[in-house]
């Protein structure tokens, strides 16, 4: 797999379907494998479910769901995590109740 800093898996599923039609599932392991992304049939196919990746016209292609709830958003588009944040158990009750406004039970 790919190192940190680098393109992910997920990522270069959805790159490489995108700018090639995808015939089968052997074609679309080659093209990552020329990535350097090296992975089964079993673990390719669950990616493909994950991402709504299906086989359409002869190839594979992203098909999001009518009833799905929100658009498919890369990533980069989402903010960071910050994990530097995260009170301890004894400030938790102040701490949510300083951002919520929500009193701590008695």
């Amino acid at each position: 797999m790919a190192s940190s800093g680098k393109m992910s898996l997920d990522q270069a599923i959805l790159r490489v379907i995108a700018s090639h039609d995808v015939p089968d599932q052997a074609t679309l392991l080659g093209l990552l494998a020329q990535e350097h992304f090296n992975l089964t049939q079993g673990t390719l196919s669950r990616r493909l479910a994950k991402l709504s990746v299906q086989k359409r016209e002869g190839h594979y292609q992203r098909v999001i769901p009518q009833d799905h709830p929100l658009p498919p958003s890369p990533l980069s588009n989402r903010p960071p995590i910050c994990w530097c944040c995260k009170p301890a158990p004894a400030w938790a009750w102040p701490w949510r109740s300083a951002w919520t406004a929500v009193p701590p039970p008695a």
